[in-house]
This record gives structure tokens, C-alpha cells and sequence, in this order.
């Protein structure tokens, strides 16, 4: 039963750090699979995404050198950043184009507020928001798409090379921004819990996109600023409102803890504060432009990431220091390596000896 219930936080988590604005918006899928022949890219991008998640959970960290993990944690400050200001930009237009508050951006404000507040929670706070959160917006946001129009499927893409480079772009860039937070809430979660939730998550990631896409392939909405919205009406679109906002607050705060952690070792209270207000006043940027010109920036990182990741850990020469957020999840990994290091050490001293 425990393994179990490990597995459905772990997918639940990492639901919550990947389902934000622009994916249930169908902004974000749009760009990265179109909306012709997408269903074997989205097979493609849930392989890469379980993969990509395998490799956190087996490996844990970062890659080996100093220079290298400095370099990550500065990019991963970044994508947390801009994920967190999409978050916000997604609901910027949702207040837009549903005429809530007569389009005012209160509720980004609002969510800025709550996520202030709930910071002292830390990464750890972001499985409880998951967990709690992201069960009701999959359920909202499939009664908007099977209140909507007819679903459609498309015919073969245009260019197969693109869609698989999309494909893998997407994947490796939600891989990357979710790593802090769901490194940390996937501590004491199991390995072998860990690695089923990733796999049930992937599925899910799959087969949830491929709804939203053909639900917005069946309205012909592929150019609306939130694509989904725009393919359903009446109740549906208070179901997709109601979804979004959930989806947002839950990847918002998963994005923004990390900045949140680090602005507050260094200027406290203050600092988390003016992290948010940086977001809120990046959201204006447009979720549009966000998905267009940074999250393929964000997407590349992923790649090296993971590739550098691998490469650790096939050579065995993951980072051992214990430091902050370094150690992310497999510190057992980690410290199995240091002693089959100092056994052979050992062995080594005791020959020299004799």
C-alpha cells in the first residue's frame, strides 16, 4: 500500500512541476507539436521525460566539477524564474480573454501574495500543493475538453525531424525546472516508488497533451493566445478557468521555491519579496513570447543537463559533497560510491603494507 501511495505522490509532483499555464492552456503544446500528427512526438516526449527523470532519481545532482554545478544552479534559477513568470503570464491572460475583473491582473497578484506567504514551506511545500491541487485540475480541465467541440487527430506533420526535435525540447526542459523542487519532494519517496511514479507520470503527461491538442484541433484554435479557452464555451470554459488557476498556483510555487530559497538566504523576507515582484512584473512579457523565446533556451540546458548527468553517472563520478541543494535525492547512490572508493582505498594501503 505504501508503495503505492509513494507512486501516486511522485507522479502527482512531478504533474504539478510540469502541467502549469502554458501546457493545460495548450499554449505551450502547441508550439512544440502543432497540431498535425502529434501523437507519436508525445509518445517520443514521454520517453524522453521518464528518462530524464530516471537519470535525477539514479544519479541524484549534479555533474561532476565545481565550475560545472555552479553553472546549473545559476540556470536553474533562471528556468524556475521564468517558468514562475509564465505561471503568472498565463493567468494575465485568462483574466484577459474570460473578462474576470474586467481583465485586471489581480489574480497573478493574488497568487504572488499566496506564494509569499506559503514560502516558508519551502520545495517541500510543492508535493503538498501537488498532491492537494493537481487531482481537481485534471479532472476540471478534461470535463472543459470533452465539453468542447468535436476532437480531432490530424494527418502526418509536415516535417517529422521538427515534430522529434520539439518532441525532445519539451521533455528536456520540464525535466530541468522541475529538478530542484522535485528533488527535494522526492526525498524518502523510494526508489523504486520514484521510478514508477516517472512512468506513470509520463503516460499521464502523454495522454493528457494529446487530449488538449485534439480539442483544440477540433475548434481550430491553434492561434488564440490560450489555445484551449478559445476551443470551449459556456460551463467548459469555467471548468478550464478553474483548472488553469489550480495549475498555475501548483507550478507556480514549484518554480518559485527555488528562487524563493535563495532570495531569502540572502536578503531574508525582503529578498522573497522582491523575487515575486519580479515575476509578477515579467508575466507582462506575455505567456506567448515566454514559450516562443525562452523555453527553447530552457529546453537546451535541459539536454545538456541530462547529458552531462548521464555521462556522471556512467563513469562514476558523481558529486559527493554534501551541500544544499547538490545533494538533491540520491545521497545513498552517493554514498555507496564513497565507500566502494574507500574500501578500494583501503585495500590499496593494506598490499602497499604487507
Amino acid at each position: 500500500m505504501k508503495y503505492w501511495l509513494n507512486t501516486l505522490k511522485a507522479a502527482l509532483l512531478l504533474s504539478g512541476a510540469v502541467m502549469g499555464a502554458g501546457f493545460l492552456s495548450g499554449r505551450e503544446l502547441v508550439f512544440f507539436f502543432g497540431t498535425e500528427g502529434f501523437l507519436p512526438f508525445l509518445l517520443i516526449a514521454g520517453g524522453v521525460l521518464f528518462s530524464g527523470f530516471a537519470a535525477v532519481f539514479a544519479g541524484g545532482g549534479m555533474p561532476a566539477g565545481k565550475a560545472v554545478g555552479r553553472f546549473f544552479q545559476a540556470a536553474f534559477l533562471f528556468a524556475d524564474f521564468v517558468f514562475a513568470a509564465s505561471m503568472l503570464a498565463g493567468l494575465n491572460e485568462l483574466t484577459v480573454q474570460a473578462g474576470i475583473l474586467g481583465g485586471t491582473p489581480l489574480l497573478s497578484a493574488g497568487a504572488c501574495v499566496f506564494c509569499f506567504l506559503y514560502s516558508g514551506k519551502g520545495k517541500a511545500g510543492a508535493g503538498v500543493l501537488s498532491a492537494v491541487l493537481m487531482p481537481a485540475a485534471l479532472i476540471l480541465i478534461n470535463v472543459a475538453v470533452f465539453s468542447g467541440r468535436t476532437l480531432s487527430y490530424g494527418g502526418a506533420p509536415a516535417n517529422p525531424l521538427t515534430g522529434i526535435a520539439g518532441a525532445c525540447v519539451f521533455a528536456f526542459m520540464n525535466v530541468f525546472v522541475s529538478v530542484p523542487a522535485v528533488s527535494a519532494g522526492a526525498r524518502g519517496l523510494g526508489k523504486k516508488s520514484l521510478y514508477a511514479g516517472a512512468a506513470l507520470f509520463s503516460l499521464l503527461t502523454a495522454a493528457q497533451a494529446a487530449l488538449i491538442l485534439m480539442a483544440v484541433r477540433g475548434a481550430f484554435s491553434a492561434d488564440a493566445a490560450l489555445p484551449l479557452l478559445s476551443a470551449v464555451k459556456g460551463g467548459a470554459g469555467i471548468a478550464f478557468g478553474a483548472a488553469l488557476g489550480l495549475g498555475m498556483l501548483t507550478s507556480f510555487y514549484t518554480c518559485f521555491c527555488n528562487v524563493a530559497d535563495h532570495a531569502g538566504n540572502l536578503w531574508g523576507k525582503k529578498g522573497v519579496a522582491a523575487a515575486a515582484c519580479a515575476a509578477y512584473l515579467c508575466s507582462f512579457i506575455g505567456l506567448g513570447n515566454i514559450v516562443k523565446y525562452l523555453y527553447p533556451v530552457i529546453g537546451v540546458l535541459g539536454a545538456v543537463y541530462v547529458g552531462m548527468l548521464l555521462y556522471s553517472l556512467c563513469s562514476a563520478r558523481i558529486k559527493t559533497a554534501a551541500s544544499g541543494d547538490n545533494n538533491l535525492i540520491s545521497a545513498k547512490g552517493r554514498n555507496n560510491h564513497v565507500k566502494k572508493e574507500q574500501k578500494k582505498q583501503s585495500e590499496k594501503t593494506e598490499r602497499q603494507r604487507l
